[in-house]
């Protein structure tokens, strides 16, 4: 899964940037934030050593301004995870090794 696509986004990621696992009752996940101009509409979470992506994450679509807590319940304890976020407008943002375990806050634009 490491094919570069163009990105048409820019990542901000707030939060610790260690390695601490999760505690034992709260999985990893993210925050995504809308900061662009366009609805985010799906938003793909896979483990950073898989080659294939999960299916879309989102509860709903996200409108500008707008956020949504990810939970990844199927990571078995594992931290590093590869996101690809999607919008209306076609704007794709990879985002490669994305520490879950810190809880980060990322930003589409």
């Amino acid at each position: 899964m490491r094919v570069q696509a163009g990105l048409l986004a820019t990542a901000i990621i707030l939060g610790a940037a260690g390695t601490a696992a999760p505690a034992a009752a709260e999985p990893p996940s993210f925050s995504v934030r809308n900061a662009s101009q366009a609805t985010v509409s799906s938003v793909l979470v896979s483990p950073d050593y898989r080659r294939t992506w999960s299916d879309n994450r989102l509860d709903d679509s996200i409108p500008p301004g707008g956020e949504q807590r990810i939970v990844v319940s199927d990571g078995n304890g594992h931290c590093f995870y590869d996101v690809l976020i999607a919008d209306t407008a076609g704007a794709e943002q990879e985002i490669w090794g994305l520490n879950l375990c810190a809880a980060p806050l990322v930003e589409h634009r």
